[in-house]
C-alpha cells in the first residue's frame, strides 16, 4: 500500500474540514438563521397586533367612560321629538299659543316618512311638517315665535315670510307664513 504523502494528507484533512464546516454551515447555521429571522418577524407582527389591540382597548375604555355623557346628551334629543300620533296635542298647543296672542292662524299638518322624493333629496327621518299661515300684529307675532321657542320639542323653521296686510290700523297687521318641522321618535 502506498503511503500518502504529507501533502495529500494535508489536502484530504483540509478538504474533510471544509466539507465538515460547510455541512455545519448549510445544515445547522443557515436553517437556524432562517428560523431566528422567522421568529423575529413573528415577534414584530405580534407586537404590532398587541399595540393595535391596546389602542382599540384604550379607545373602547374611553368610549365606555363617555357613554353616560352621550346618553345624557342624546336624551335631550329624545325629548325634542314627538311620538307618532301626538300631532293633535301639538296642534292644540299651537292653537292655544296663537289664541293667547290674538293671532288668526290657518295651520296644516303633513306627515313625511323621510324617503327622498327625487334623487337630489337626501333621506330624512320621519317627521311632521306644520304649515303656518298667520295674521296678526307684528308684536304679537314676535311673542308667538318666542313662545314656540319655549316648547319642549324642537320646531325647525327654515325661513319666515313676512308680508304687510292692506288693513291700516295702529297694530301693524302682518301675515306670517312658514313651515316648521318636528321629528318623530322612533
Amino acid at each position: 500500500m502506498a503511503r500518502l504523502q504529507l501533502k495529500h494528507k494535508i489536502t484530504l484533512v483540509t478538504a474533510a474540514i471544509l466539507i465538515g464546516i460547510s455541512s455545519i454551515i448549510f445544515l445547522i447555521i443557515v436553517p437556524s438563521i432562517r428560523y431566528i429571522t422567522e421568529i423575529k418577524q413573528n415577534i414584530e407582527n405580534t407586537e404590532a397586533e398587541l399595540e393595535e389591540n391596546f389602542t382599540k382597548i384604550q379607545l373602547l375604555k374611553k368610549s365606555i367612560r363617555e357613554l353616560d355623557d352621550v346618553q345624557e346628551k342624546t336624551q335631550n334629543f329624545y325629548f325634542a321629538t314627538i311620538t307618532e300620533g301626538d300631532e293633535l296635542i301639538v296642534i292644540r298647543e299651537l292653537e292655544r299659543i296663537a289664541e293667547k296672542y290674538a293671532i288668526f292662524q290657518d295651520l296644516n299638518v303633513s306627515y313625511s316618512d323621510g324617503t327622498a322624493q327625487n334623487k337630489d333629496e337626501k333621506k330624512d327621518d320621519p317627521h311632521y311638517i306644520f304649515t303656518f299661515h298667520n295674521q296678526g300684529s307684528f308684536q304679537d307675532h314676535l311673542k308667538f315665535l318666542s313662545e314656540l321657542d319655549k316648547l319642549p320639542y324642537y320646531i325647525i323653521i327654515d325661513k319666515l315670510q313676512w308680508t304687510k296686510t292692506n288693513v291700516r290700523d295702529e297694530n301693524q297687521q302682518v301675515n306670517l307664513n312658514f313651515n316648521g318641522k318636528i321629528y318623530i321618535r322612533q
